[in-house]
């Protein structure tokens, strides 16, 4: 499936976010440009780029599939609530 991703007037590198990333999977990406608007010049769009084509390593575990991460969520706010909780409630002398 191919998605289109814009990216801004004179920017030269497009970072890729790897959650929207499949471990494990052939990728290939092309290019083209057409003038900006406003920018006083007037054309159409170019040809295609030559693809660039990669694979992205395989992961043995996906983000999502670990599981202590669900534990992490909850004992991490938990014991911020209790540095908190003492902190406020020191008896003072």
């Amino acid at each position: 499936s191919q998605k289109v991703k814009w990216i801004r007037n004179g920017q030269t590198v497009f970072p890729l976010v790897a959650s929207e990333l499949v471990s494990g999977t052939e990728y290939a990406a092309e290019i083209r440009s057409c003038p900006a608007e406003g920018s006083g010049y007037v054309g159409t769009w170019s040809d295609w780029s030559p693809p660039v084509k990669w694979r992205t390593a395989v992961c043995k575990t996906e983000l999502g599939q670990i599981p202590w991460l669900p534990f992490l969520y909850c004992l991490i706010p938990a014991l911020i609530g209790v540095v908190v909780f003492v902190t406020l409630n020191v008896p003072q002398r």
